[in-house]
C-alpha cells in the first residue's frame, strides 16, 4: 500500500474534489462562463501550490 500524506499518496498524487464550485458557479445564463472561471481559477492555485511546495 502507497505511503498516504496531506490528502494523497507517493502513487496517484492529491485527490481535489470541487464539483460544488464549478457546478454552482452561477445559477444564470453565464454558467458556462462561470464555471470555466472557477475551474481556471482553481487549476491557477493548484499550480501555485505546487511550485511552492517543500
Amino acid at each position: 500500500m502507497p505511503e498516504r500524506r496531506h490528502g494523497g499518496c507517493d502513487v496517484f498524487g492529491l485527490i481535489v474534489n470541487s464539483s460544488r464550485d464549478i457546478l454552482y458557479a452561477s445559477a444564470g445564463d453565464d454558467f458556462a462562463d462561470a464555471a470555466h472561471g472557477a475551474a481556471s481559477m482553481l487549476n491557477a492555485r493548484l499550480a501555485s501550490a505546487s511550485t511552492t511546495r517543500p
